[in-house]
């Protein structure tokens, strides 16, 4: 397995002292008129490394470039998935993510066009609480769905996290371990964190 791509989810999340979870949600219109519900999602562009990407993705969609303040709550990606590559064939596309947090008060509060699509528009950034981003969510782009299972498996570690949402957790499929293969390929991947 050769990684010649990445992109990276940058769920923003503020897990409160009482253990309620919010998280942004952004409304993503495609060129067909087509709506779901998303994170902040970027792919490397011009050689960028993972984290290089992580930031671009925060300060681009959050702020329209503006800088503020952010903090990337894991080292670790909490979801890592592979799909076969869409431009080099033989490739693998790894699409990571790591959840951060930005005060609200500085997220976007517009709508925005796709720098990379004209023809799409992202809608104002809201944090909400996580059930409701889920419940709204639904028929929505999987990798997105599975992005915010993942903040709730993570944040659990929280007693208060976990104590609120126990029966959400519960319930969800348990996340695969990485493959020696993909363990293999991330290692050897440049660009990554």
């Amino acid at each position: 397995m050769l990684i010649t791509s990445h992109a990276v989810c940058a769920p923003i999340v503020d897990v409160r002292e009482d253990g309620v979870i919010r998280i942004a949600r952004m409304t993503y219109t495609d060129s067909e008129g087509r709506i779901s519900i998303r994170h902040i999602m970027e792919s490397g562009k011009n050689g960028q490394s993972v984290p290089q990407t992580l930031y671009d993705a925060l300060f681009d969609e959050a702020r329209g470039d503006k800088i503020f303040p952010v903090k990337i709550l894991s080292s670790e990606p909490i979801l890592t998935e592979f799909i076969d590559e869409e431009y080099h064939y033989g490739g693998t596309h790894l699409k990571v993510a790591f959840p951060a947090y930005v005060p609200e008060q500085y997220l976007r509060a517009v709508e925005a066009v796709d720098k990379d699509d004209p023809d799409e528009t992202h809608g104002p950034i809201k944090m909400v609480a996580i059930e409701d981003w889920m419940r709204e969510a639904r028929g929505t782009v999987p990798f997105h769905i599975r992005v915010t299972r993942a903040v709730l498996v993570w944040a659990a570690t929280n007693p208060r996290v976990c104590e609120r949402y126990y029966g959400t957790i519960r319930y969800l499929r348990g996340f695969e371990e990485l493959t020696d293969d993909q363990k293999n390929a991330i290692a050897t991947y440049t660009k990554k964190w």
